[in-house]
């Protein structure tokens, strides 16, 4: 993941749009690039991290393939996986950097 990985983020309306994620050297920052566009996420940032449907509060429309990161800032970010074991994967690994930060 250091290298970058492509994958799919969900808009609010639903839409799917291709990004590049990666985590920084040193394992404590998750970059995610859409277009010239780079949002830098502190992974001591990611509250939690909620994988598939059945999230309260937001307005994004989520299925079994989502993974979503709920940010300190209260801002929400959703990845749509290929699969479930992407999906498992990807939440397993992101968590296990992000609990290595706090």
């Amino acid at each position: 993941m250091v290298k970058g990985r492509k994958m799919n983020v969900l808009a609010q309306n639903g839409s799917i749009k291709q990004c590049t994620a990666t985590l920084s050297r040193n394992l404590d920052t998750f970059r995610i690039k859409v277009g010239g566009q780079t949002r830098n996420i502190e992974l001591r940032d990611i509250e939690e991290i909620h994988a598939g449907e059945g999230l309260e509060g937001i307005a994004t429309p989520l299925d079994e393939l989502c993974a979503t990161l709920m940010l300190a800032s209260e801002d929400c970010i959703t990845f749509r996986m290929a699969d479930i074991n992407d999906r498992d994967t990807f939440v397993m690994c992101l968590l296990m950097f992000c609990n290595n930060q706090k």
